[in-house]
This record gives structure tokens, C-alpha cells and sequence, in this order.
């Protein structure tokens, strides 16, 4: 059907929008931490919903409908799981980062271990985040190139280039209010999309259910003990609790928001809320999945101009919906999109800063906001740089994204662990394991048919294993007994 003029008017004004948003923000960074923390000042509703925007862009809004396209229900399970794991990372994480005063998770580390393990465990994100950046600018360009026609080269340049400039105008209190706004426009074109799969079904949620049934989409359940299993219980329960404690506990890109509320009532609201709110999107994500599985499979014509599982949704969504509800959809997808990639940036740089470059070049300090700006270009173009590398390959882009950011997920949350969980942790063993870790992960990967959520539990048990046994082993060897956790910390 193509687009028609109105909905370019619609993309056109929520994308003018989202700049005019992030320009409003530009004169009010006197400082560094106005641009990187939004001056610590936000209230934890706006804070909760930016957490969930962060990771309800296109790698969710396209991925969760296309994997359920292409497998079954069995990745849901992590939405049960969620909320459930996020009680943890509230009770043993925020209130202890939060109280620190610090820019950066990995700030924690320094004062809790030595420097090194701090510069180790910011490498770690970065690596990981920064693959999140490209698969998010990649994941944008499929419907780009599915609305225009144009290839999804071009469509990365357009969407990697054009966020890069809209973050440089941003800051954390910037992205945090257009995260707000466009949540709900992303909710409201899910329940669009829905709207219309259930009117194509003429509303009857048991002959979707059949169709998708029938076909092997609606499994949910193997438990099956085999490593090399796509989406086991054991694999989801096991590789989901490391996914969320690193995502919600350890990474930069989360725990920055709690940095920038006001008090650390509000951080912990933000923490709960983000995990209520969360929940029932993501089964409209899934749903929506069920929905287009049973809306192809009832017409065989508009399934054989489908490409691959990650066009799904976007194809339905130009091909199907009528105007302005088409550009109201694609809009907010790119809006939403926009303002998660910013967030990433804003993180990374942050990161990049204040864990790595003042700690080699303490002067960086004396225009910290110049050069927060110029890092913030660089994360940018780097990004889309490597996301022209993803193009092709058989995976969804929630397969790409995880099989990545899962090898350096669970050396990063071993740290954390041994660093908040025992006083016992000494600082060369603990960096050994991480190391040790992080190594076996990538050997596991490339030389095994081992599932990748599997990659973060094999990383952080056997980081955890060798970093607490090592302490004992220099306990043994100086006679003394190894705490290296400073008072401060402890008593925190």
C-alpha cells in the first residue's frame, strides 16, 4: 500500500517533536551533572516509565512479535520471571548505589575493590551496551526499509546519524520526559495493531488461539535439562536472573536513571513501577506476536511478500493499517527509538568519562560538558558504524542482541556480587575470575552448540567460583584474613 502523505505528516511532526523536546533541555546544561544526571532532581513515575521506553524500542516493539513469529511462547516466561528477580536487584542494589553519591555503577567498584576492577567492569558495559546501540539502530533501519523501500544500509545512516544529533542536544532530563511521552504512544499503536489483527479475525480470540496452536507457536514449556536447546525453562530461568541483575543492577544504561532522582524513596518506586508497568506491555507484545502468526496464516498472499520474521510487524503495519494509524504506528516507533539509543549514548558516556578518561586525564574535568557532548557524537557514529555489520543473517534482532550482550553479562554481575554479598572478596582474585569468565563465555560460544542464555550463567558462576575460592586461596597463603570491603561500604 505504501505510505501515503498523511502519514509522513504524522512520522514528520512526532519526529520534529522529539528534537524540539531534546533542543528545549540544551541551554539548561550549566553542568555535567545537569546533562549527564538531569541534577538529581526527577520524581520516580517519569523515571519508571523512561526505564521501560529504554527497553521497549524496536529491539522489543519488533523482536518479541517476530520471535513469536518465527518460534513460540516459550521466551514469555521471562515476563513472569521479571518481576520477581527485580525484587532482589531492589533490595540488595539500589539502595546501596544510591546512597554512594556517585556517577557511575562502576564507581562502586573502585571504592569497594581497587581501580582496576572498576576500569574492567566499565569495558565490560561499554562492549555490551555499545552492541546494544548498534542492534537498536539496526532493528530501526528494518522498518525504515520496509516503509520506504530504500535499503537497509541507507536506513542505518538515516536513523544512526539523525539520533546521534538529536542525543548531542538531549541530556538525561531530556530523555527521560520523551521517553515518557512516546511510552504511551507505543502502547497506543500496540493496541492498534492489536485492534486491527482482531478485527481481521472478526474479533474471535479462539480461532487466533487454534491457528497459532496448530501451527506450534503456542508452546511455552520445555524442560528439558539439554544445553544446546533453544529457550529451555532451565536456560530462560537461569540466563533471565543473570540478564536482570545485570541490566537492572550492574549497567550504567538503568542504574544512571536511579542516579538522577531525587531521593532514594523515589529510586526505589522507580524500581517497582518499571517492573509492574512492564509486564502487561510485554504481553501486548506477545499477543500481538499470536496475533500476526494466525492474521499470515489466514492470508497466504500477504505472507509471501513477507522477507524474514524481523519484517513482521512493520509489514503488517504498512500493508494492513489504514493512513495516519500506519504513520501514528511508525512514528512512535521511531520516536521511542530515538530517545532509547539517546539513552544509551547518555550512559556511555558517562561511563566513558568518568570511569575511564578522568581517571588518565584528571583536566578533562575542568570542561567536562564539552567534552560529555563530544563523547556523546562518538558513541553515536560508532554505533550505527557497526550496526551496517548486522545486516543479514538468520537471527531475530532479540537473538542478535542477546547472544552478544550475554558474554559479558555474567563477569560483570559476578563482581557486583562478591563485591556486595561478602566481605570476604579480595581484589586480584575477583579481577582473575571476572577475566577467567569472561574468557570461557567467549570459548563456550565459539566452540560449543551451547545455547547464548546460557553464555551469562556459565560466565558469572564460574567468575564467582574462582574470584571467592582465590580470596580464600590468599588468605591461606598470608596467613591473614582477606577483607577488602573499606567501612564506608560495609556500613552502607
Amino acid at each position: 500500500m505504501g505510505f501515503t502523505t498523511i502519514d509522513w505528516v504524522v512520522v514528520g511532526i512526532y519526529l520534529t517533536l522529539s528534537v524540539i523536546i531534546g533542543a528545549s533541555f540544551f541551554r539548561k546544561h550549566q553542568t555535567a551533572k545537569d546533562y549527564l544526571l538531569a541534577g538529581r532532581s526527577i520524581a520516580w513515575f517519569p523515571i519508571a516509565i523512561s526505564i521501560i521506553a529504554t527497553d521497549l524500542s524496536a529491539l522489543s516493539y519488533i523482536g518479541v512479535p517476530a520471535l513469536v513469529f518465527k518460534q513460540d511462547l516459550k521466551y514469555m516466561l521471562l515476563v513472569f520471571l521479571f518481576p520477581l528477580q527485580m525484587i532482589f536487584v531492589t533490595v540488595i542494589f539500589v539502595p546501596l548505589l544510591y546512597r554512594l553519591n556517585i556517577y557511575t555503577v562502576y564507581g562502586y567498584l573502585e571504592r569497594r575493590f581497587n581501580r582496576g576492577i572498576r576500569l574492567f567492569a566499565a569495558a565490560l558495559f561499554m562492549c555490551g551496551r555499545g552492541a546494544w546501540l548498534a542492534t537498536m539502530t539496526y532493528a530501526t533501519a528494518v522498518v525504515l526499509a520496509e516503509i520506504t523501500g530504500m535499503s537497509t544500509t541507507t536506513a542505518v545512516l538515516i536513523c544512526g546519524l539523525s539520533t546521534t544529533a538529536y542525543t548531542f542536544l538531549g541530556g538525561m532530563e531530556a530523555v527521560i520526559w520523551t521517553d515518557f511521552m512516546q511510552f504511551f504512544v507505543l502502547v497506543g499503536g500496540g493496541i492498534v495493531i492489536l485492534a486491527f489483527i482482531l478485527y481481521g479475525a472478526h474479533w474471535d480470540i479462539g480461532h487466533i488461539w487454534n491457528v497459532a496452536s496448530a501451527t506450534g507457536h503456542t508452546k511455552m514449556f520445555d524442560f528439558s535439562f539439554d544445553f544446546t536447546k533453544e529457550y529451555t525453562f532451565w536456560g530462560l530461568l537461569f540466563g533471565s536472573l543473570v540478564y536482570v541483575i545485570s541490566t537492572y543492577g550492574t549497567d550504567q544504561l538503568n542504574v544512571q536513571r536511579y542516579f538522577a532522582s531525587k531521593d532514594l524513596k523515589n529510586t526505589i518506586w522507580a524500581a517497582v513501577g518499571s517492573a509492574v508497568f512492564l509486564v502487561p506491555v510485554l504481553l501486548l507484545l506477545y499477543a500481538i506476536g499470536i496475533g500476526l502468526v494466525a492474521y499470515y496464516h489466514d492470508n497466504p498472499v500477504l505472507q509471501a511478500g513477507l522477507t524474514n520474521a524481523d519484517r513482521v510487524l512493520p509489514h503488517f503495519t504498512v500493508n494492513i493499517l489504514p493512513g495516519g494509524a500506519r504513520g501514528l504506528v511508525i512514528a512512535g516507533l521511531f520516536a521511542a527509538t530515538m530517545s532509547s539509543m539517546s539513552s544509551g549514548i547518555n550512559a556511555l558516556t558517562t561511563s566513558t568519562m568518568k570511569d575511564l578518561l578522568e581517571n588518565f586525564f584528571p583536566r578533562i574535568a575542568e570542561r567536562e560538558l564539552f567534552w560529555a557532548r563530544i563523547l556523546s557524537i562518538s558513541w553515536g557514529l560508532g554505533a550505527t558504524a557497526f550496526a551496517t555489520l548486522m545486516i543479514g543473517g538468520s537471527l531475530t534482532v532479540i537473538e542478535r542482541f542477546n547472544s552478544i550482550y550475554q558474554l559479558f553479562a555474567g563477569p560483570l554481575v559476578a563482581i557486583f556480587l562478591l563485591g556486595i554479598l561478602t566481605r570476604r572478596a579480595a581484589s586480584l582474585p575477583v579481577l582473575v575470575g571476572a577475566l577467567a569468565g569472561f574468557v570461557l563465555t567467549i570459548c563456550v560460544s565459539s566452540f560449543t552448540n551451547i545455547h547464548w542464555l546460557w553464555y551469562s550463567p556459565i560466565g558469572c558462576l564460574s567468575a564467582i567460583l574462582i574470584g571467592y575460592f582465590g580470596s580464600f586461596a590468599v588468605e591461606l597463603k598470608t596467613g591473614s584474613n582477606v577483607d577488602d570491603a573499606p567501612r564506608e561500604i560495609a556500613e552502607t
